[in-house]
Formats: structure tokens, C-alpha cells, sequence
């Protein structure tokens, strides 16, 4: 157990010793790997984005803020680039959005994803929200 803490300890100190450029490469190089789409497109196309990192934009409708059993604060809306086409997106927490908000949300697309018994359609799980200029 000794040598396992002293390894995670050695890797720690060892990435905070990397020059500042190199770590911000790292985080540009994280965030670079979603996938731009419109949401027609990525309806169109459920099989090719299914399990992706995926860039949308849209407008915020149908928006509720709401607090799990174990008191977790999560929130879910349908985003909208054109009417007749929208996607399901949940994110822990309550962001500062409002309804009719024009967002870009960046996650990772469900075709179906299951959650104990339940089953959720065409769905983002949001990682990042940030809202637009109306």
C-alpha cells in the first residue's frame, strides 16, 4: 500500500513541475476533441455520433431545474436549433441558463442510454453550458 501512495505521490509532483505551456496544451487538447454538429444533423446520423463528445447549439426549451433523492442538484431541457428538431441534454447541477436561452452545450451523445430501469432517448450529457449571445 506504502509503494502505491509513494507512486501516485511521484506522478503528482512530477506534473506540477511540467512547464505551464505544456499543461495548457493538455487542457486545449481535451477540449478540441468534441465533435461541431447541428442537432439535424446529429438526429440524421443517431449511429455516428452514439457515445461521442458532440459542440450544439441551440435554444433552451422545456427547462427544469431539479434535486435527485440523494439530494444531487441536476437540471435537463430540450435544445432546439430549428422547430421539430430538439435534443434531450442533463447536467449535474443547475446552470445559469433561463427558458429560451440560445446555449452551446458540449457532452457526449446518447442514442439510448440506460440509467438503472429507466431508458433515455437521444439524449447529451452535459458537461460544459455556456450561454450565447441572443
Amino acid at each position: 500500500m506504502f509503494k502505491k501512495i509513494v507512486a501516485f505521490l511521484t506522478i503528482i509532483v512530477s506534473v506540477s513541475f511540467l512547464p505551464l505551456p505544456l499543461r495548457i496544451n493538455a487542457q486545449q487538447a481535451s477540449t478540441s476533441t468534441a465533435i461541431q454538429a447541428s442537432i439535424k444533423s446529429i438526429l440524421a446520423n443517431k449511429d455516428n455520433y452514439d457515445h461521442k463528445e458532440v459542440l450544439v447549439e441551440g435554444k433552451v426549451t422545456s427547462l427544469k431545474f431539479k434535486t435527485s433523492k440523494k439530494g444531487n442538484d441536476y437540471a435537463n431541457f430540450h435544445l432546439s436549433d430549428i422547430p421539430g428538431n430538439s435534443i434531450r441534454v442533463f447536467v449535474w447541477g443547475h446552470p445559469s441558463i433561463s427558458e429560451s436561452d440560445r446555449v452551446e452545450v458540449k457532452g457526449i451523445f446518447y442514442k439510448v442510454k440506460y440509467v438503472g430501469r429507466y431508458r433515455f432517448y437521444d439524449e447529451i450529457d452535459a458537461e460544459s453550458i455556456k450561454r450565447l449571445e441572443k
